[in-house]
């Protein structure tokens, strides 16, 4: 990011709402990763994976507590 700020010259404004809002994701993305990596020294690979492909459930599950909905079934964008 800095290569590509430092080739346009500009820099993006940051403000304190966006790191706030980034805050949250930030902080769930970190626990995951510490888990995974502690995860693969204790148990069965194969067990790491299956919790992990859970990922999106969670995500969606504590998304909806935001107010965001997610439909079941999506549209199709092609006509």
């Amino acid at each position: 990011m800095l290569a590509s700020w430092s080739i346009n010259r500009r820099l993006p404004k940051i403000s304190k709402e966006f790191l706030l809002a980034l805050l949250g994701p930030t902080l769930f993305h970190t626990v995951t990763q510490i888990s995974a990596c502690v995860s693969y020294s204790n148990v069965a690979v194969s067990f790491t994976y299956v919790i992990k492909s859970v990922e999106p459930v969670f995500f969606v599950t504590f998304s909806s507590f935001l107010g965001e909905i997610f439909p079941l079934i999506q549209s199709s964008a092609v006509p």
